[in-house]
């Protein structure tokens, strides 16, 4: 009846700890963003991660923009170069599909040049905006997808969420930063009730990361 991508920022270690477990026990795959600089950290753990089906998508301007995402002094050949650097590491070293999306590292995707969407669009099939909303399971763009925000919201809000996409038969992309701690984190409760309503409402529900989904609007 509706769609979840759970998506984790920023490759932390919260996500090998804490939400992987959690993920391999209710049998959930999830997308999370890398940076090339967080993959280099750790880079059998996310290979491990992608062999297990999940989704190691394009983050490579998280940590390097300014709070919104913007990149005043940079040109957008700067952009793109950054972009393309990171999708080919990840695709040297990463197993499963070669084709991943890509999250914008903030509301403003600006430069010294003018927007970098387009920049983006040439590049990747799928994006994740900073939007809030849900997305319509046809008519919902995919290079520019609405999220869910996790950061501020109870575990029951979350699942209001959830069944918010239910109803509308929407997709919900759930964004996750820090687990328990951090200045934009999620509660680890209250990460654990959202995604212990998800495997109750198993039969009504595709929890799959955004690169599946994505591809599955794209065809339907």
């Amino acid at each position: 009846k509706a769609a979840i991508s759970l998506t984790y920022d920023g490759g932390l270690p919260d996500h090998l700890l804490l939400v992987e477990p959690l993920l391999r026990t209710l049998s959930f795959r999830a997308t999370f963003y890398l940076s090339a600089t967080f993959f280099l950290e750790n880079p059998k753990a996310w290979s491990a991660m992608a062999a297990q089906g999940h989704e190691i998508g394009n983050h490579s301007l998280f940590g390097v923009t300014g709070p919104e995402g913007e990149l005043s002094n940079w040109t957008l050949e700067m952009v793109e170069t950054d972009l393309q650097m990171t999708e080919d590491l990840l695709a040297e070293n990463l197993p499963g599909p070669p084709d991943r999306s890509f999250a914008y590292p903030g509301a403003n995707p600006i430069t010294a040049e003018g927007s970098y969407e387009p920049v983006a669009e040439e590049h990747f099939r799928w994006a994740r905006t900073y939007q809030e909303g849900l997305n319509h399971a046809v008519f919902c763009n995919p290079r520019a997808l609405r999220v869910v925000p996790t950061f501020g919201r109870s575990g029951a809000g979350l699942v209001q969420k959830v069944e918010e996409a239910v109803d509308l038969g929407a997709w919900a992309i759930f964004v996750f930063e820090g687990i328990g701690k951090g200045a934009n984190s999620c509660g680890e409760r209250d990460h654990e009730v959202l995604l212990r309503h998800l495997e109750a409402r198993r039969n009504d529900l595709y929890v799959a990361p955004v690169r599946d989904v994505a591809e599955y609007v794209v065809s339907a």
